[in-house]
């Protein structure tokens, strides 16, 4: 068997670097965006309060390790199950109006727009559990960018944060997106 020349060891190397590099970008804003008093621990509803009566969770009620922002109604439905190639031509969509939005280009409500259709392109079968942990953070602080809240059950993502989540997604994005 031929060992792969260096001009493709090179390739699948910027490859990686670059999915990398998109998670961290995407891993900053987020940290970045976050209001100051954000990580505090939740406080307990007072039974008594009935100032909201939406039945959904506040911001600050939102567990550790998870997006916060705006919250949505729990997500009830399926995931959908695209193809390798339509998750990563939204994705590629999305990536590059992010882009675009960093250099004044875009406005938020394109980006929220692009965001909202690669969650309902849904998640290729190829993405592990873990893995979706990862995109769950990617494009829940995403979300939280654009003003929108995110239930992790709309990417099939577990409840609770997967620590390789992220490594798991860039490994994804490298080996079937080529990003």
């Amino acid at each position: 068997m031929a060992e792969p020349s260096g001009a493709q060891r090179s390739a699948s190397s910027a490859r990686a670097v670059l999915a990398v590099a998109v998670v961290a970008i995407v891993g900053l804003i987020v940290f970045v965006q976050r209001p100051a008093g954000d990580t505090a621990p939740a406080a307990t509803p007072d039974p008594s309060d009935t100032s909201d009566t939406s039945g959904f969770a506040q911001p600050d009620e939102v567990p550790d390790g998870q997006p916060s922002g705006p919250t949505t109604p729990p997500f009830t439905g399926k995931v959908a199950v695209p193809t390798d190639e339509e998750f990563c031509a939204e994705f590629r969509r999305v990536d590059d109006l992010q882009r675009t939005y960093s250099r004044g280009r875009a406005d938020t409500d394109d980006l929220r727009e692009a965001a909202q259709a690669l969650v309902e392109t849904g998640v290729p079968a190829a993405v592990s559990l873990p893995a979706r942990s990862g995109y769950y953070t990617l494009i829940g602080g995403l979300y939280d960018f654009v003003g929108l809240g995110l239930d992790p059950a709309a990417v099939g993502a577990p409840d609770a944060f997967v620590a390789t989540g992220e490594e798991a997604f860039a490994a994804y994005l490298t080996q079937s997106c080529g990003l």
